[in-house]
């Protein structure tokens, strides 16, 4: 089996060595044209197609060299657990390289076209307003001044939803963003949050607790691991029933992990490799000085 393994693997390798997966394009992708994206869409899919036509190849290859072989069977067995096998790997190396990391994946984050794409979780008013902050929301783009305002709330869990079922991929770290702020008609400590809701079954995207009539940031983050989701909604939920609900700049990005934690790497080194120098003071430490 596993010599096997080790000659379809390096065969497969061999014949796709001079493949390339295109280039991802600029960050701000929502910026460029119709025509720009359809074709970096098409070379994606061509190349992908390339490379499961290589691995089909072969498979059937290795399937010839096996014809009259008593063993044929067992053959035939390991081949197909070597297709799966590849076909993961192909899957999971598609989803690392054809990620749009820092790209908001919501739709009408920013309230341009009112309340399109969002719809009430529950029975609630779900409606655009204009007076939020407009500070810039790092590392994206600085926020719109429109915010949803959420009336009539009867639970503490009916507030704004949207759908990412096709958004979201397995085994990426979403980051979530988003600003809140709560109703006049609240009296005490009140808890906001950002919620998922993955095939029925909850997740936290990030909270905060709102004590005053102020613009309050939530951040969080969340990841998908166990299995690829039929449905995957987003939606912010609290304060308690009765209570108005504002939010605003809602987001949700993935993040290259792997980049961070390099970047973060060589911020460390930096501040290892820095001189430190000691300076003394009081009696007995006039002109006293050292560098490490």
């Amino acid at each position: 089996m596993l010599r096997a393994a080790k000659t379809v693997v390096e065969e497969y390798a061999a014949t796709t060595q001079n493949h390339r997966w295109p280039p991802k394009p600029p960050l701000h992708s929502d910026k460029a044209t119709t025509l720009v994206k359809n074709t970096h869409v098409t070379k994606r899919r061509r190349f992908l197609n390339e490379r499961r036509q290589a691995l089909n190849d072969v498979v059937s290859r290795r399937r010839e060299s096996f014809s009259g072989n008593d063993d044929s069977e067992l053959a035939e067995l390991e081949l197909e657990l070597l297709l799966l096998l590849l076909l993961l790997v192909e899957t999971l190396i598609a989803i690392l390289f054809n990620s749009n990391y820092g790209v908001n994946i919501l739709q009408n984050s920013a309230l341009p076209d009112g309340t399109n794409g969002w719809t009430p979780l529950g029975n609630c008013t779900l409606s655009v307003a204009t007076g939020s902050l407009q500070t810039r929301s790092e590392p994206h783009e600085r926020l719109s001044g429109n915010y949803i305002l959420m009336m009539n709330r009867i639970q503490a869990w009916n507030g704004p939803s949207q759908k990412i079922t096709n958004k979201v991929k397995m085994f990426l770290t979403y980051q979530v963003s988003a600003w809140v702020r709560s109703g006049h008609n609240g009296s005490g400590p009140q808890k906001v949050e950002v919620a998922l809701s993955v095939d029925g079954q909850w997740m936290n995207g990030g909270q905060t607790e709102i004590e005053d009539d102020l613009w309050h940031e939530i951040s969080g983050s969340f990841r998908i691991e166990n299995q690829p989701a039929r449905e995957v909604m987003v939606y912010v939920q609290g304060p308690v029933s009765g209570v108005d609900l504002m939010v605003a700049g809602l987001q949700i990005f993935a993040v290259d992990r792997a980049a961070q934690f390099r970047h973060l790497k060589k911020q460390t080194e930096k501040i290892q490799k820095r001189d430190v120098v000691l300076k003394f003071t009081g009696p007995g430490a006039s002109g006293v000085a050292g560098t490490c």
